[in-house]
């Protein structure tokens, strides 16, 4: 969607962005693993998932939006456990429903698959920055050191290698305060970044702000152009 819906219009209105690249997907066929997720969550005939061996389970509804709101319970909580324990999860959902993904059609597998590094390289021709959004997506505050390490610093390293520009922006995989730690924060320093943005939607002040924990303000689907001028006109109010 960054290539072939954004990139046209910020190219013509000539609008300056930056593009967060999760390092690790860029150039391969594997969807995130957070699509992964949702598209099992949603298309699933099953009425319930289960995984711990079977000791845990959630329900699936009919209802759509009663599945969106389940598969956002879930990343919530994925957000909240050790790493080994996210990834565990992902591969016995893997194991027992991954086929409700494997035998979509290859045409739409391909929408939700990552960008490649040639376009990535097209984007910045076309006025696009990079940053870092990790190697693999995981909630940082729950990787253990040495991954944490590997997380932010081969980010960084495998996208200045890819496009020859340096990066100095990380832009923290969910970034809500939980996700980012003073560890975490003091990780991004030391692998050389010189900001760190969260997802807390807000602004920042012109002096004595935290450069490892800016704020953004959002934009959503919910948000028409007027909402989104306000937002530009007076921000801190819409």
């Amino acid at each position: 969607d960054n290539y072939f819906h954004a990139l046209p219009i910020l190219k013509k209105h000539q609008v300056p962005a930056m593009l967060f690249l999760a390092a690790g997907y860029i150039g391969n066929d594997e969807t995130f693993w957070y699509d992964w997720l949702a598209c099992i969550v949603m298309n699933s005939r099953a009425d319930r998932l289960e995984f711990d061996s079977g000791r845990q389970e959630v329900r699936l509804s009919k209802n759509r939006m009663d599945r969106v709101h389940t598969f956002r319970k879930l990343i919530y909580k994925l957000g909240s456990v050790p790493d080994e324990e996210r990834l565990a999860f992902i591969e016995e959902i893997r194991n027992r429903y991954g086929a409700v993904y494997d035998e979509l059609d290859e045409n739409l597998k391909a929408l939700s698959r990552p960008l490649t590094w040639a376009q990535v390289r097209e984007m910045m021709a076309g006025g696009i920055s990079v940053g870092s959004h990790t190697m693999t997506h995981p909630f940082l505050s729950r990787v253990a050191a040495n991954a944490l390490v590997h997380e932010l610093a081969e980010s960084k390293q495998l996208i200045e290698a890819k496009t020859d520009s340096r990066v100095d922006v990380i832009a923290y995989p969910n970034g809500q305060k939980r996700d980012y730690t003073e560890e975490v924060k003091e990780a991004a320093r030391q692998a050389g970044y010189l900001l760190g943005l969260s997802y807390i939607d807000g602004i920042n002040p012109t002096s004595g702000f935290d450069r490892y924990a800016m704020k953004r303000l959002h934009l959503s689907p919910r948000h028409d152009f007027s909402v989104f001028r306000m937002a530009l006109s007076w921000p801190g109010i819409f």
